[in-house]
């Protein structure tokens, strides 16, 4: 029987693998508390434009079990900035229909419409 992780372990995990795949694509990463309940922890990528913005396919094939919303994107004087929240999967998250969530609902519901047509 496995026991998922909680809390701040889940915190470390995704620290120590966006690090990870951050630091082997020359990007800068750096972390923040979560801002909404149903964020973990907030990343900020900076570097090449290029780079930073391939990195969040990247981190979803690392991150498998949470998920990622890109909340903010800017040029910076020296290369580009990509803020996303980790968040538990949807379907993990307590049942609260709040703001965010409804429209997190309202996308996946169109994408599972327009898949069986």
């Amino acid at each position: 029987m496995s026991v998922e992780p909680q809390g701040n372990e889940q915190e470390a995990i995704i620290r120590r693998r966006v690090r990870e795949v951050a630091e082997a694509a020359g990007i800068l990463v750096k972390f923040a508390p979560g801002r909404r309940r149903t964020d973990i922890v907030i990343v900020v990528l900076r570097g090449a434009r290029y780079q930073v913005l391939s990195l969040p396919l990247q981190l979803a094939e690392e991150l498998p079990e949470f998920d990622l919303e890109i909340m903010r994107s800017d040029r910076q004087d020296e290369g580009y900035s990509l803020m996303l929240a980790v968040t538990e999967k949807l379907e993990r998250q307590e049942p609260r229909l709040e703001l965010e969530r409804r429209a997190k609902l309202r996308r996946r519901l169109e994408e599972v419409l327009l898949e069986i047509g």
